[in-house]
């Protein structure tokens, strides 16, 4: 099986909170700067087929992690989109985002944040399960976005608690084929943090488009 090499060079300038999308690793040898905290250690990612490998950027060159990793084929998807870094729970430490899923509406990445105490990336499961997820550093909430069909959708805003993403809004938009309108249903999170519908009407659907 063909390999496919890409070495993504990441390495540590003092500042915090940056996103930055992984737009010049386009050929094996590529290198990309990448600001992270100043006590995390300067890392290079290597992507094979079947693995991506996360070795300390240094004269020894340590391994300091593999992550098991299939490249998603059936998807059109340049080489310079498979990683992306940005801090997606906003503890001041570069996380990095690895394509699972491209399809044509929604995208599913495989999301690892950077652990201090064990000095690598680990998983959220959560967050991984999110539809193309859009991370606001400024009030610290992450957006997601599902496209059930050309009309339906779904939209859900979070934020971290304990390490663990909370909602605390979700909007469901779906068809109503009789009257020819979107059916806008609002969820909020009562005292228990149980969502509740707080809110159903209808709209036009270029209205709720625009929504």
């Amino acid at each position: 099986m063909r390999r496919l090499l890409i070495t993504l060079t990441a390495v540590l300038l003092c500042s915090f909170n940056l996103n930055l999308p992984l737009t010049q690793a386009g050929q094996a040898g590529s290198t990309l700067v990448v600001a992270v905290d100043k006590d995390a250690p300067t890392v290079e990612f290597v992507v094979n087929a079947d693995k991506v490998a996360i070795y300390q950027q240094n004269k020894e060159h340590k391994l300091l992690q593999e992550i098991p990793y299939s490249i998603p084929a059936y998807a059109e998807i340049a080489a310079n989109e498979l990683l992306s870094f940005e801090d997606m729970n906003f503890d001041g430490y570069m996380d990095v985002k690895i394509a699972a899923s491209v399809g044509g509406a929604n995208r599913y990445d495989d999301c690892w944040l950077w652990d201090k105490a064990t000095q690598q990336f680990v998983m959220h499961e959560e967050l991984s399960q999110l539809a193309s997820p859009v991370f606001n550093p400024n009030i610290h909430t992450v957006r997601s976005f599902t496209h059930i069909s050309a009309t339906d959708s779904e939209e859900a805003v979070y934020i971290w608690a304990n390490g663990k993403l909370l909602p605390i809004q979700k909007l469901e938009r779906s068809y109503s084929n009789d009257e020819k309108l979107l059916i806008e249903r609002e969820y909020r999170p009562d005292e228990h943090g149980k969502l509740q519908l707080v809110r159903e009407q209808k709209v036009l659907p270029e209205e709720g488009m625009k929504n």
